[in-house]
This record gives structure tokens, C-alpha cells and sequence, in this order.
């Protein structure tokens, strides 16, 4: 989610007039937050290697979202929502590991997907349809290997069940 609300303020900032540019760095890891100095005065912050390697990353990599491995890893988004960077020596930072820029997804991606024709998944529709006119069952297991059409065929059943008006819960 920090990767998302990075990407969304970046994304409602960048084209502002009093905006020059907007670097974000994303990490994770254990860091100290709470009250630093005199109780009086009760500055709070934010303290650790975590939190260096993310300024680090936000003044190394200028105009972009940007994050660790760890938050690659963590952040279980698809791989093409990002690119890998140009490995650079970060200040203080003995070892930064892989740098990616997060560059979310494209709503022009999306409305490319909805609109183009499902091809060789006519018999799997067709069963679906069986499956709904027969009401045998109430709920449907799609299984498959990666890159094989599940979530295309699902967004498929989604659009039949709907206009069948059957309901449909997406998880």
C-alpha cells in the first residue's frame, strides 16, 4: 500500500505549477519512532537505516517512485508495475541491493485488457454457462499455470454472471 499512496500523491502533485519534481524513496525494516531530545520541546521522529536508505533513495533516484528489494518482494504487485534501476553507491548504505522504480499500472493496460476478444477459452465459457443454466454448484475453481488466461477467463464469468444477473463476489 505505501508503494500505491506513494505513486497516487506523486501522480496528484506532478503536474502543479509550484511542484518542480517529486522523488520518493520506499523501504522497509525495523526502525525507532517516538521522542528525540528534551521532553519540553517533544520532537518526534522517525530513526534508523531504514529510514536513511529511503532518503537515500528518494535524492539518488530524482522524479520517480522508487523502492528497495524488500518492498519489491512485500509488495506482491506484478512484475511489469516495475522497472529496474541503474544501481548507484548510496551514501551510508554499504550494500543498496536492487533498485526498482514503481510505476503502477496503466489504466490504458486495463481498458485494452477489458476490450480484446477471449480466444481458446470457448469450451471453458461454455461449461461456465452449463454450470449457471443448470445451477450445479455455487462457486467456480479456475487452475492453471502462470500466464494462462485465469484472470482474463474470470473477468470473462464476471461479465457473463452479470448479465445474467446472477451475483458475483470477487475476491
Amino acid at each position: 500500500r505505501c508503494l500505491e499512496c506513494a505513486f497516487d500523491i506523486r501522480m496528484a502533485l506532478k503536474d502543479k505549477e509550484f511542484v518542480k519534481s517529486i522523488s520518493v524513496g520506499v523501504t522497509c525494516g525495523t526502525t525507532y519512532c517516538g521522542i528525540v531530545g528534551h521532553p519540553v520541546r517533544k520532537c518526534f521522529t522517525v530513526l534508523g537505516s531504514t529510514v536513511n536508505k529511503a532518503a537515500r533513495l528518494m535524492c539518488y533516484y530524482e522524479n520517480k517512485v522508487t523502492c528497495d528489494h524488500q518492498s519489491y518482494v512485500n509488495s506482491k504487485k506484478p512484475r511489469d508495475y516495475f522497472v529496474q534501476q541503474e544501481s548507484k553507491k548510496l551514501k551510508g548504505i554499504k550494500d543498496s541491493g536492487s533498485i526498482f522504480e514503481y510505476t503502477g499500472s496503466s489504466v490504458q493496460e486495463i481498458v485494452f485488457v477489458e476490450n480484446k476478444r477471449i480466444i481458446g477459452q470457448e469450451d471453458n465459457i461454455e461449461a461456465f454457462i452449463n454450470i449457471l443454466s443448470t445451477k450445479q454448484g455455487s462457486f467456480v475453481l479456475v487452475t492453471g499455470g502462470i500466464g494462462v488466461g485465469k484472470t482474463r477467463l474470470l473477468e470473462e464469468f464476471n461479465e457473463i454472471a452479470t448479465k445474467l444477473k446472477y451475483p458475483v463476489i470477487c475476491i
